[in-house]
């Protein structure tokens, strides 16, 4: 799994970096005291976990994961931060995890953990979509998924996938 860390104290973004370290399958990418650094990362590689403080100049981590999550909508986060405040704002963003600083190994660990199951089941499905869809737009209105013809238990929903298919194109 690949992985940033974002904290502007050096102290903790050097611990968290060897918290990663001790743990298998995870490779650390790039560790950043600016939020923006980090954001023009992400614009360049893939990262698929992005541990971040949340109290940051410039960018607080909240709106980092916000921005992150537009340029890589499958990133997953795990939030780091001495503030408990923002725990409703983070998972709003769908945060994997929200740990309050100082945290214990086990803790962190944890929590990177359950991300690297999301992760594995993310790649998993992104292989399952490799079926050939063909719409049929003349005469009668058709929808098959590698040469079957897909069913509608609604007309209703058969409908409405036909005016999203003429509203998109």
């Amino acid at each position: 799994m690949l992985a940033i860390v974002v904290d502007d104290e050096i102290n903790i973004l050097e611990d968290i970096k060897r918290n990663l370290l001790r743990i298998e399958g995870v490779e650390c990418r790039g560790a950043f005291l600016s939020s923006l650094e980090a954001l023009k990362f992400v614009h360049k590689n893939t990262v698929e976990l992005a541990i971040l403080d949340i109290e940051m100049p410039g960018l607080n981590g909240i709106e980092l994961a916000s921005m992150m999550k537009d340029v890589q909508p499958d990133i997953q986060f795990i939030f780091v931060t001495g503030y408990d405040d923002y725990a409703l704002a983070a998972y709003r963003l769908h945060a994997m995890d929200y740990i309050t600083k100082p945290f214990s190994f086990a803790e962190f660990s944890q929590a990177v953990t359950r991300v690297g199951i999301m992760v594995d089941k993310l790649g998993a499905g992104n292989q399952n979509l490799t079926s050939r869809i063909e719409v049929r737009t003349f005469g009668k209105f058709d929808v098959y998924v590698d040469g079957t013809p897909l069913f509608f238990k609604y007309s209703k929903a058969k409908e409405l996938f036909a005016y999203l298919v003429n509203a998109r194109g």
